[in-house]
């Protein structure tokens, strides 16, 4: 090509060289003059520099459409969230029992339906923000709550005893379970009022050691059988030595085993069913080792 001298001058884009600026003489050799030298070094530092500022537009439009894409993730996510918590509000409402969601990291209530608010008489729009463990009349309950769940991931029918934000306190049957709301570890509780239950259980011990005691003071023989299935539930010393035994062994066995002729009961049952009272009926019975006696 004739090209008889050279004068390169590198271009350094970062620390790196990623091309040269190439002049080319023809014609005799020639010595390259300084000002050539500069004005070569200034073509590739311009050429650099074009480089440089290239990459950056490159680099911000990558930014640009990256940060365009994380902000239209980022609605989107929001937005699911919105409908996730505006869809767990609806379930918390449309469920028949009272549901309390809390933080396991501070306990501190993030979500409750309107039966619970009702339950601890505290108004639905304070609800937020309230610590757990203050609504629980013994912290060891709670405890032993965490405990089971930690262990099991889910807990059902457990009891305890409640407070109100009054200081009421209430009997209450809890199921637990461990989910995730929001990123976060979290506890969500289904209680369900069982005070009712529990004074009918204490009324029926109760009136079960009243009939205990009645029993115990009769006169006479008594048993106390279910109508339909025959079971013992009572029995007094009196009837137990009638039948040669003791109370514990009566209790739970069936009546009919104690009539040398089971249609002899079943003519008794049939006619208590009808009159409501039966006096004076005669039949055979037997003891537990098989004596019979009227």
């Amino acid at each position: 090509n004739g090209i008889v001298s050279m004068l390169d001058a590198p271009i350094f884009v970062g620390g790196e060289m990623v091309g040269v600026v190439c002049n080319e003489h023809i014609g005799p050799p020639r010595t390259w003059k300084l000002w050539e030298e500069l004005v070569a070094g200034t073509l590739a530092d311009f050429v650099a520099q074009v480089f440089a500022v290239s990459e950056r537009i490159a680099a911000r439009r990558e930014l640009d459409a990256y940060r365009t894409d994380l902000e239209r993730l980022v609605e989107e996510r929001t937005a699911r969230l919105r409908e996730t918590e505006a869809g767990l509000r609806k379930l918390f409402e449309a469920a028949p029992i009272s549901l309390v969601l809390s933080k396991r990291t501070d306990a501190v209530v993030v979500m409750a339906n309107q039966r619970a608010a009702e339950m601890f008489e505290v108004p639905l729009d304070e609800v937020v923000g309230q610590h757990a463990p203050d609504y629980w009349v013994d912290p060891s309950d709670r405890a032993r709550l965490g405990a089971n769940v930690a262990k099991d991931g889910w807990v059902q029918g457990q009891e305890a005893r409640l407070k109100t934000r009054s200081g009421r306190e209430f009997w209450a049957e809890i199921a637990a379970q461990l989910v995730t709301f929001e990123g976060q570890p979290s506890l969500l509780l289904g209680i369900h009022d069982v005070s009712g239950q529990k004074l009918a259980e204490e009324s029926l011990r109760q009136h079960g050691e009243t009939l205990e005691t009645l029993f115990a003071a009769a006169p006479m023989p008594l048993v106390l059988t279910g109508l339909d299935d025959g079971i013992v539930r009572f029995c007094n010393r009196r009837a137990a030595d009638l039948f040669d035994t003791k109370i514990p062994l009566v209790v739970g066995k069936r009546a009919p085993e104690f009539y040398v002729n089971p249609d002899d009961r079943n003519s008794f049952i049939e006619r208590l069913r009808t009159t409501g009272r039966v006096d004076s009926y005669e039949a055979q019975l037997q003891t537990v080792s098989g004596r019979p006696f009227w």
